[in-house]
């Protein structure tokens, strides 16, 4: 049981175990577990298809460097309050709250939509793709809130690529 009461798996606990071993997390008064260096750990649930968890990973970097590079996530803090529009955020966060995030977290907000924006290849694809999920629509309505998130996607893309620190 960690310290928040929640009983980890069999798997949970060796993953635990096995980043105790290397230090990168530690056990901390009252049992809980912390990483005692700016770390992060990436995964996925199993039971994922090979691509959807390739993209998955690739989203969840994303929410790494937003943690992990200054920069970066000044860049995307700078775009969120200096390039879009109330309107256009207010698209994003009904979004988010379609998808099941509380859109009223100012830094959640932030992060998801640079992992989105940068990531998502399928979603924002095609106003028909978003529409028959149900996720897109905002009081702009479906069609419109796709096309929207689509332009929103293209301008950070461009804005924010300097700012992507190469290996």
């Amino acid at each position: 049981v960690n310290a928040a009461g929640f009983k980890l798996s069999e798997e949970e606990n060796q993953l635990r175990l096995a980043l105790e071993s290397q230090r990168i997390v530690v056990t901390v008064k009252g049992g809980g577990y912390c990483a005692p260096s700016k770390f992060g750990v990436i995964a996925v649930a199993r039971g994922f298809e090979r691509e959807e968890a390739k993209e998955t990973l690739l989203h969840e970097a994303m929410h790494g460097l937003f943690y992990t590079s200054g920069d970066f996530e000044g860049a995307c803090w700078a775009f969120w309050q200096s390039s879009l529009k109330d309107d256009e955020r207010d698209t994003w966060r009904e979004f988010l709250e379609s998808v099941g995030y509380d859109a009223s977290n100012e830094e959640l907000a932030v992060n998801e939509f640079q992992a989105y924006m940068s990531t998502e290849t399928k979603l924002f694809a095609s106003p028909a793709g978003g529409k028959s999920k149900g996720k897109g629509n905002s009081k702009r309505g479906g069609d419109d809130s796709i096309r929207a998130l689509q332009i929103m996607q293209a301008a950070f893309g461009e804005f924010i690529a300097p700012h992507v620190p190469q290996p």
